[in-house]
């Protein structure tokens, strides 16, 4: 019995973390993983992922929020559209965990996500275990949050470097 997994990202676009998603979504059912890919909205990401077989969900996410940027100072503001717009994001992907759980597979038993803002939504969904894939590094002055975040959010990482290994779990 596959284990039914939601495979979170924030973009819809392809670039390098989402060909590194892909194999994975590819390869998934071989190693025992059933995967619901959900993105905030459609994409050649999503039409890739469906051309391999592998079912899609569209979470709308506001532009607004997609948009903001960890690199990006802003103000208070800032601060306040983009919790808004995460709550709005996490709100859409509870519903497409629900609709998931219709699948032959069932209920997702495990949340995994990719992208800083993926994490952050991803961890405010209960009731499943939760993986991060991390990419890349955060901004100067967000690394121990990030890294603090790490340690108490989900139950494992994955990382695609050693280097990203020794940030966001050997420290």
């Amino acid at each position: 019995m596959p284990i039914p997994v939601a495979c979170l990202h924030v973009s819809s676009a392809l670039g390098g973390s989402e060909w590194v998603l892909l194999d994975f979504l590819a390869r998934a059912e071989s190693f025992g993983v059933s995967p619901y890919l959900i993105l905030p909205k459609p994409g050649p990401l999503a039409d890739e992922a469906e051309r391999a077989g592998v079912a899609v969900g569209i979470a709308p996410a506001p532009e607004s929020f997609l948009q903001v940027s960890q690199r990006q100072a802003g103000g208070a503001g800032a601060l306040v559209a983009f919790a808004r717009g995460l709550r709005t994001w996490t709100v859409a992907i509870r519903r497409e965990m629900d609709r998931a759980a219709a699948l032959p597979a069932g209920a997702p038993a495990v949340l995994y996500s990719s992208g800083f803002k993926a994490h952050l939504a991803g961890a405010l969904i209960g009731g499943c275990r939760h993986v991060w894939h991390v990419h890349e590094f955060p901004p100067d002055g967000l690394g121990v949050p990030w890294r603090l975040a790490g340690r108490m959010i989900p139950d494992a990482i994955i990382a695609n470097s050693r280097a990203g290994r020794d940030y966001h779990i050997a420290q």
